[in-house]
């Protein structure tokens, strides 16, 4: 390879990390993050270093008043009697094994999505009441009673996220320089 072709292809290689930070970078970051931050959904807590579970929820807690608390069941507890306005009378079997915050439609997991503009990437979800599960703070059951909300972070600084966009952008930049015979 003569001057002429090392130099052509490292102007080729430069155009290609202007291209790829302007263009393909961001939506690394934004793929990378929606993967890292549903996994929490998966694994039921948030990993930034290490994994950090989430509080456990009183719809599995058989002591519970709200155990196997569905909005959708009209049913109650076998072997209790079901009073009106009472959560046992809304008792699913399925909702006592639930994973933590995936509702009865993942929802709130499936809510996660990014956005590129042209110095960012945000990641966020669009339901209302994300923030308040992420944060935690003062909630309402049905409007009245209030209560404390755990925070059951999803979306917040990860090490081990930027450590996984880190190694994608080196694989792609590696990979191209291969390419290149670089």
């Amino acid at each position: 390879m003569d001057i002429n072709e090392v130099n052509a292809k490292i102007k080729e290689f430069l155009k290609f990390q202007q291209q790829y930070v302007s263009e393909d970078a961001p939506d690394v970051m934004g793929t990378e993050a929606v993967k890292h931050y549903k996994n929490s959904f998966v694994d039921e807590g948030f990993t930034d270093e290490i994994l950090e579970p989430w509080r456990e929820v009183e719809r599995r807690k058989p002591e519970s008043k709200w155990y196997g608390f569905s909005y959708k069941s009209n049913s109650a507890i076998p072997g209790k009697k079901a009073k009106k306005g009472n959560a046992k009378s809304n008792f699913s079997p399925a909702r006592t094994n639930d994973k933590i915050l995936t509702g009865e439609t993942n929802e709130l997991s499936n809510s996660i999505s990014y956005v590129k503009k042209t110095d960012r990437v945000t990641v966020r979800s669009d339901k209302p009441y994300s923030k308040i599960q992420n944060e935690g703070g003062l909630g309402k059951v049905f409007g009245k009673s209030s209560f404390i909300m755990p925070a059951r972070p999803f979306i917040r600084d990860s090490k081990q996220l930027r450590e996984k966009i880190i190694a994608k952008f080196k694989r792609d930049i590696q990979s191209k320089r291969k390419e290149l015979g670089l």
